[in-house]
Parts: structure tokens; sequence; C-alpha cells
């Protein structure tokens, strides 16, 4: 998927939520959400193969988000008119559909498309990984594998997060982590690349007018 893809499935994603009466805050939960977090130069082909974009509408009850995500499911979705038309499709999601560390609602990247102003909130990358990882399928773990390869996760930041989870199948997850970087970065290496990261985030952050949903987030979570 290219960037300019990517923003096309926020805008419009954003136009059916408030066309149903949504808010439009949406969250952006599958693998394309990397494209938020890095310069489509810096990201490996194998991490934009997908032609779905996963996207979580944000309302304060559980019932609306499965409304709205059933909307957009219908209007852009796979075999709708929106991906006969332009080649990709986005799936309507809810809260439960992956699993995630504590404190993700705080890491949300934010991702605006140019076009239009509307603002696709996406995983940063290490909680991404989690989610991958905690589901297992190949093309996950190859998704990661990839992550972990091109240096763009630090493999003992996804360990730390797992370890925050709490579901059966951690111990798998965990595995699959070490199998993939026994000892992650260098410790100098992890300092500099996470003030790197650390300060690009808080720039893109800073220009973003829309307020992050993360107190909605919260509350949905806390509700469920």
């Amino acid at each position: 998927m290219r960037l300019d893809e990517f923003h096309h499935a926020i805008r419009a994603a954003r136009d059916v939520l408030t066309q149903q009466g949504g808010s439009g805050a949406l969250v952006v939960m599958g693998s394309q959400s990397i494209l938020a977090a890095f310069p489509p130069a810096a990201l490996d082909s194998r991490l934009l193969m997908s032609a779905e974009v996963d996207v979580m509408p944000v309302a304060a009850e559980a019932n609306e988000v499965e409304r709205l995500s059933d909307y957009l499911h219908g209007a852009l979705g796979q075999d709708s008119y929106f991906q006969e038309t332009h080649g990709f499709h986005v799936d309507g999601i809810s809260i439960e559909t992956s699993v995630l560390p504590n404190g993700w609602v705080d890491r949300l990247v934010p991702e605006i498309d140019p076009a239009s102003g509307a603002v696709g909130w996406c995983l940063d990358p290490h909680d991404l990984a989690v989610a991958k990882l905690i589901a297992g399928r190949p093309k996950d773990v190859d998704f990661v594998a990839v992550l972990v390869e091109t240096r763009l996760v630090d493999s003992v930041v996804i360990r730390n997060r797992l370890l925050l989870i709490e579901d059966d199948r951690r111990r798998l997850a965990l595995a699959r982590i070490d199998a993939l970087s026994p000892r992650g970065l260098p410790e100098a290496d992890r300092v500099a690349w996470s003030r790197r990261r650390e300060h690009a985030l808080r720039d893109r952050r800073s220009k973003v007018d829309e307020p992050s949903p993360a107190d909605v987030l919260r509350a949905l979570l806390a509700a469920d």
C-alpha cells in the first residue's frame, strides 16, 4: 500500500463515520498503521504488501463502535464498490480485535491526510508487533521479523510489553520474539534510537489539532 492510498483510506473512513453520525475519530490497528511511524522510504516493501486498512471507529460505547464498524465494512470493505474502484479496502473492527499491552492508547501515532485534514490514530510500532506476535499467524510473525531485521523496532521493548499482556498466548509470543532477536539492540543503539523516536513522535503529535482519542478509549476499555 502506498502512502497516498493510506491517506485515501483514512479520508474515506472519516467521511463514512461522520455520515453515520459518528465523530469521525478513528484508530488504525492493522499492519498498515506502520505508515504513520516512519517515512515510506524507510519501510521495506514486505511491510507494505497488505491491501487492507483495519479501522476502529472511536465512540463512547461498544455497541456504537460495532454499528459504525459495520457501516465501514459495508461501504469500504472487501468486495465493495470502493475496493473494486481503488484496489484496496477498509475493514471496520472492534476494540477487542487485537490484544494490546497496557498504555497503548497513550502511544498512538497520528497520521494526517493532507487533502482533507482527516486524522488516523495509528498503533505504535512496538504495540503493533505485540498484537501480531499474540495473533501468531505466519504472516504476522513474518511481519514482525521484517520490523526487527530492518531495526525499526527493538525486540527488548517488544518483550517488555508482552510481559504486560494477560493472555494464554503470551508464552508463545515471547518465544517468537526471542527466536527472532535473542538480544535486541545494543544498549548504546537503544538509547539513541529511543531518543530519536520520541523526538519524532512529539513533533508529529504537536502538529495535530484534533485531540487524542486516548480518554475515550480508556473509558471504553474500562467498561468492557
